[in-house]
C-alpha cells in the first residue's frame, strides 16, 4: 500500500464573498487596522475593483502585494517577508488561487482581529475577504 503524507493548512474563521463586501469592510475592521492592510491582487481584478476601493487601499501604511504567481509556500513566505508585523487584515481581491494565497498569508502572518457582534461581544475573525 502507498502512503502519502498529506499536510492540512487551516483557513479564516471566516470568509466574506458577496457583493458590496468592500462597503462593509468598516463593519469588521477600525480605520487602524484598515491602514495597515495587506491587500493582495490581480492586476485585472483590482482595475474592474478600483472604483468601488476604500479610501483605506490608497493609506501611507497599506500594504500593496501584486499576485503574479500560484499558491505555494515559497510564493507565501515571499510575500509574508514583504509585510511588516503589524499587520492584522490581508485582503484578497481576485480569484481562485490567489484568494488561497491571501489566506495562507493571514494564516502565516498570524492575521487575526476581533469585532463587535450585534449584542456587543467581541467575536474572532481570521481575516481573509473576499471582494467582488
Amino acid at each position: 500500500m502507498n502512503h502519502t503524507e498529506i499536510r492540512v493548512v487551516t483557513g479564516p474563521a471566516n470568509y466574506f464573498s458577496h457583493a458590496g463586501s468592500l462597503e462593509r469592510l468598516t463593519d469588521f475592521f477600525t480605520p487602524e487596522q484598515l491602514s495597515h492592510a495587506v491587500w493582495v491582487y490581480g492586476e485585472r481584478a483590482i482595475a474592474a475593483a478600483r472604483p468601488y476601493l476604500p479610501e483605506a487601499f490608497e493609506r501611507a501604511g497599506a500594504k500593496h502585494l501584486p499576485f503574479t504567481g500560484h499558491c505555494s509556500e515559497r510564493h507565501v513566505a515571499q510575500l509574508a517577508h514583504a509585510c511588516n508585523d503589524d499587520r492584522q487584515v490581508v485582503i484578497g481581491v481576485g480569484g481562485g488561487a490567489l484568494l488561497d494565497t491571501a489566506k495562507a498569508l493571514a494564516r502565516r502572518l498570524a492575521a487575526v482581529c476581533r469585532y463587535p457582534d450585534n449584542r456587543g461581544n467581541l467575536r474572532r475573525l481570521d481575516t481573509a475577504f473576499r471582494l467582488v
